[in-house]
């Protein structure tokens, strides 16, 4: 076996095996959050469509940045809101170029990591702020924002993995930045500003 082909078992093998050697500063602090609820209900009426879910994470990523609650342990990638990167995953891209099944268990990685890392920052921002932001909500607001969330992700999912031109634009840019430091990365400092920003939350 060789060493490209035992590194893509890892990744697939091993989904969260870089997430087992953070320090234990880290560990202790992510290990209260858990992941996004396997179901919950969508709020009547809310599209799930390619265009409408950009919208949906727009809004979701400014509220989470200017809220200053954004989880910092894994690199985003402009233009995919639903996935994110660590230096680990990052690292698999070259073989993710080369290989379908290698480029599906890349993606998949990318994508958990994505959904880890929005379910942190919903549960960050406080409830209060959920009613007000989804005040058309039937039921728990943060727990169908989540939902919402996740169905978007699975929607835009399949949308880029099927269209060449974005699977070609998330190979030709996934890499993990050289700003994306592991100190500012323990210390938080990527959060951007605290006042709240709501009003285009309620327009989803």
């Amino acid at each position: 076996m060789s060493l490209t082909t035992s590194r893509m078992g890892l990744l697939r093998v091993l989904p969260w095996a870089h997430r087992w050697v953070l320090p234990g500063l880290l560990v202790g602090v992510l290990a209260g959050c858990g992941t996004l609820p396997s179901s919950s209900p969508i709020s009547d009426g809310a599209a799930i469509d390619t265009e409408s879910c950009r919208r949906w994470y727009a809004n979701l990523d400014q509220l989470v940045r200017q809220s200053g609650v954004q989880d910092v342990q894994d690199a985003r990638l402009e233009g995919f809101p639903y996935l994110r990167q660590s230096r680990f995953v990052a690292s698999f891209r070259a073989q993710a170029v080369r290989d379908e099944a290698d480029f599906g268990a890349w993606f998949d990685q990318m994508r958990a990591l994505g959904d880890e890392g929005s379910a942190i920052e919903m549960r960050n921002l406080p409830s209060s702020t959920w009613r007000r932001v989804m005040s058309d909500a039937s039921g728990d607001a943060r727990s169908e924002a989540m939902a919402r969330t996740r169905a978007c992700a699975e929607q835009l999912s399949r949308n880029d993995r099927l269209n060449p031109e974005r699977r070609a634009l998330l190979l030709a840019q996934a890499g993990v930045p050289d700003s994306y430091s592991t100190t500012a990365r323990v210390l938080g400092l990527y959060a951007l500003t605290r006042w709240p920003f709501e009003a285009g939350v309620r327009r989803w």
